[in-house]
């Protein structure tokens, strides 16, 4: 394996020695920060669209995954009187949601 020192100086005239400068990156502007925040947000909504095409292919999707989650309490304003709750007094709270079903009465046979 030849090295630097052995290299014909054609091939390897391109590189820079160990005494030159390196090259320093001139500074950003106001155009370049702009055009490179731009660009990270395509890229940001070209995956965000990907990923949810992709999870609308799978058979278990449903649109409702998709929506924001819902606030865990009411709003309530401070300024429009207080809040009056009422109730039905026959009803205690303990009822099911879908009565039992009977059967007909009288029996079967």
């Amino acid at each position: 394996m030849e090295t630097l020192k052995t290299a014909n100086p054609q091939d390897v005239g391109y590189l820079r020695t160990k005494d030159q400068q390196t090259v320093t990156a001139k500074p950003l502007s106001q155009k370049d920060v702009d055009f490179l925040q731009r660009m990270d947000g395509d890229v940001d909504s070209r995956r965000q669209s990907k990923f949810i095409n992709e999870l609308k292919k799978h058979p278990a999707f449903k649109p409702s995954m998709l929506a924001p989650p819902k606030p865990p309490f009411k709003e309530v304003s401070l300024t429009d009187g207080p809040i009056v709750k009422s109730h039905n007094k026959k009803q205690t709270g303990l009822e099911t949601k879908r009565p039992y079903q009977w059967g007909p009465l009288g029996g079967f046979y």
